[in-house]
C-alpha cells in the first residue's frame, strides 16, 4: 500500500512538473514572439537551471539573447556581450542534444549577427563556417523548414553580396513554406518560428 502511495505521488509530482515546464515554455515564447526580450531571457534562465537535463531551456535562452544582438546590431559592445553569452547557453544545448538540426541553425544565426554587426570584421572569419552549418543541418534533416528557409536566405544573402543573381534560391524559400504545413514538430515545446518569416522572404524573392 505503501509503495502504491509512492508511485500515484511521484507520477503526480512529475505530472504536475510537467505541466509547469510547458507552461514556462509557451510564456517565454510567447514573450520572444512579442520582442520581450528581458522577460523571455528571465523565463528561460530560469528554466535552464531547474531543468538541467533538458536543452529547449538553453536553446530557447541563446535564440533570445540572438535576437536581442540583431535589434542592436550597430551598437558592436552589446552585440558581442549578448552573443558571447548566447554561445553559453548553445554550447549547453549542443552538450544535450546531439546531432540537432535546429540547435545547428541557431549556432549558424549565431556567426550570422556577428557578421551584420560588422561584416569586414567577421565576414571573413564566419561566412565559411556558417555555410558548413547550414549545410551540416539540411544533411541531418532535408525536410525541416528552417533548416530550408536559413539555408536559402543565407546563400541568398552571399549572392547579393557578390552581386549574383538570387532568383535561383526563390524555389527554396517556397519550398520551406510548404514543409511548414508538412513538418511535424516532436512537441509543442519544441522550436516551431519560421513560418512568417519564409512567407515574406518568398514575397521579396526576385
Amino acid at each position: 500500500m505503501t509503495r502504491l502511495i509512492f508511485l500515484v505521488t511521484s507520477f503526480l509530482v512529475t505530472t504536475l512538473s510537467a505541466q509547469t515546464f510547458n507552461k514556462d515554455i509557451e510564456k517565454g515564447k510567447l514573450a520572444l514572439t512579442n520582442y520581450e526580450t528581458v522577460k523571455a531571457i528571465s523565463i528561460f534562465e530560469n528554466l535552464s537551471k531547474q531543468h538541467t537535463d533538458n536543452w529547449l531551456p538553453n536553446y530557447y535562452a541563446a535564440q533570445t539573447l540572438i535576437t536581442e544582438a540583431f535589434i542592436n546590431s550597430q551598437k558592436s559592445l552589446i552585440v558581442k556581450e549578448k552573443l558571447t553569452k548566447a554561445q553559453i547557453y548553445l554550447d549547453k544545448a549542443h552538450n544535450l542534444t546531439s546531432k540537432n538540426e535546429e540547435v545547428i541553425i541557431l549556432q549558424a544565426k549565431l556567426y550570422l549577427a556577428y557578421v551584420v554587426s560588422n561584416s569586414e570584421v567577421y565576414g571573413r572569419q564566419y561566412s565559411g563556417i556558417i555555410s558548413k552549418l547550414y549545410n551540416d543541418a539540411y544533411v541531418l534533416n532535408p525536410k525541416n523548414p528552417r533548416v530550408v528557409l536559413g539555408k536559402a536566405q543565407w546563400e541568398i544573402g552571399a549572392a547579393k553580396y557578390f552581386g549574383s543573381d538570387t532568383s535561383t534560391f526563390c524555389a527554396d524559400l517556397e519550398k520551406a513554406v510548404k514543409l511548414f504545413d508538412t513538418f511535424k514538430q516532436e512537441s509543442s515545446q519544441h522550436p516551431n518560428w519560421g513560418e512568417e518569416e519564409a512567407v515574406l522572404a518568398v514575397k521579396n524573392c526576385k
